[in-house]
């Protein structure tokens, strides 16, 4: 009450003096405002400046009043209100300036400039305080959701400042949004309110809300989905043939969130495999993606038989089987013939190589498997002599083409069959 009755005396006392020198210069030229108060829009914190200039002011007084808040702010050079970022400056008796340091939010809205002549002028210049946007976290989601695939879930980003920012969703990863069960053309959702009706386990990751009204700087949260499923297995060599010495790689693929225990069991007894020799397990990760490897390095005849992968979370456990079987290198038989003919161009030695390749074998835990077997095949090297050589350079012929070579194959695995390939090159070339 003390402040707003010094207030009123002091504007009573300035006014009633004003009024005493209107009376005693009557006649004179009456003030009057050059040009408008322009409207100052400014951001949060920065410094605001309202211009009021008046010609022929004379004896009178501006004073400068905050509609909003029907407060006086100030009058001529005194400044009223105890608000110590307001300041008053003028120029030359013409251009009053108020001052507003440090804006906030509640400086905003509509200033008059006030002349006490007779009768009383005045105009209105409008200070807009815009401010940032900021993201509430009261009423936003947690940089960190949970949730069982399959489950309904809402990411919720609510955005603050002047004016009221746009919010917008868009994944980590860059992949396309889904909302209310339909997938989104572009890898941009508009609101505030992001829905994931049945979440599954592509929906895991980050997601970023972006909030801007235009007043820099824009600012943006990382939520972080989790999306918890019992673990699936997928095995995609189930039937691996090795040879007795060499390196044996079983994988196994593994889909779980959270991320599950991976381990290795031998036979039907389920003994544990516990890591070291004669084999080693290596385990690589990528997201709810786990793949598991157990190398042997040179493979015994005990080390064949069956492998069960197993993985196991706190949501369930699932396991895939490989069988690991022995193979031997097939039998391969060379016979050698030669013959001499006689020809215009002179005598000629023809020496015929043939390779006979036998069925192979396969075993598994020391027994032979009885499977369907190839014919046996013979290929026949040509070597001609020098005269014809020109013409028609050393060949591989088939004399009996009852079957192929990719029907041996087809009894091997593919790493297997190129270890065929490979070694009959070496040992016959």
């Amino acid at each position: 009450m003390g402040e707003v009755k010094r207030i009123l005396v002091t504007i009573g006392i300035s006014f009633l003096s004003s009024l005493a020198v209107a009376i005693s210069v009557r006649g004179a030229p009456r003030p009057s405002f050059l040009e408008p108060i322009r409207n100052v829009t400014v951001a949060l914190g920065r410094e605001a400046v309202l211009n009021c200039v008046v010609e022929d002011l004379g004896p009178f007084k501006v004073a400068w009043v905050h509609l909003d808040r029907n407060m006086i702010i100030a009058i001529h050079k005194n400044v009223l209100s105890r608000i110590t970022r307001y300041s008053v400056s003028y120029d030359h008796h013409r251009s009053w300036r108020l001052h507003v340091k440090n804006t906030q939010s509640e400086d905003a809205g509509r200033y008059m400039c006030q002349v006490n002549a007779e009768p009383m002028i005045s105009q209105v210049g409008h200070l807009d305080v815009v401010v940032p946007p900021t993201i509430s976290d009261n009423g936003s989601s947690p940089s960190q959701v949970t949730a069982r695939e399959g489950t309904r879930v809402s990411l919720v980003c609510q955005g603050e400042g002047r004016p009221l920012p746009k919010v917008a969703w868009r994944r980590e990863d860059g992949k396309a949004l889904i909302h209310q069960r339909r997938s989104l053309d572009t890898e941009t959702f508009q609101g505030e309110e992001l829905i994931l009706p049945k979440v599954s386990r592509t929906d895991t990751g980050a997601y970023f809300c972006i909030a801007s009204n235009g007043v820099p700087p824009i600012v943006s949260k990382r939520v972080l989905l989790d999306v918890e499923f019992a673990p699936t297995v997928n095995v995609p060599d189930q039937l691996i043939g090795a040879i007795v010495g060499t390196e044996v790689t079983l994988e196994c693929r593994t889909e779980a969130w959270p991320r599950p225990i991976i381990y290795w069991i031998r036979g039907s007894q389920d003994s544990y495999l516990l890591p070291g020799k004669p084999y080693k397990a290596e385990v690589s990760e990528n997201g709810f993606n786990t793949k598991s490897l157990l190398r042997f390095t040179a493979i015994t005849q005990k080390d064949f038989g069956t492998y069960k992968c197993m993985s196991k979370n706190a949501l369930g456990e699932a396991e895939g089987t490989i069988r690991l079987y022995e193979m031997t290198v097939p039998v391969v038989s060379k016979a050698s013939s030669s013959k001499r003919t006689k020809s215009d161009a002179g005598e000629i030695q023809k020496t015929t190589t043939s390779f006979k390749i036998h069925e192979p074998q396969i075993y598994l835990n020391s027994r032979k498997i009885k499977t369907e077997q190839p014919q046996d095949k013979n290929l026949v090297f040509s070597e001609k002599s020098n005269a014809q050589k020109n013409e028609d350079d050393m060949k591989w012929t088939e004399t009996q083409p009852t079957s192929s070579m990719a029907n041996i194959c087809l009894q091997f695995d593919k790493q297997n069959c190129v270890f065929l390939v490979l070694f009959l090159m070496y040992k016959f070339l």
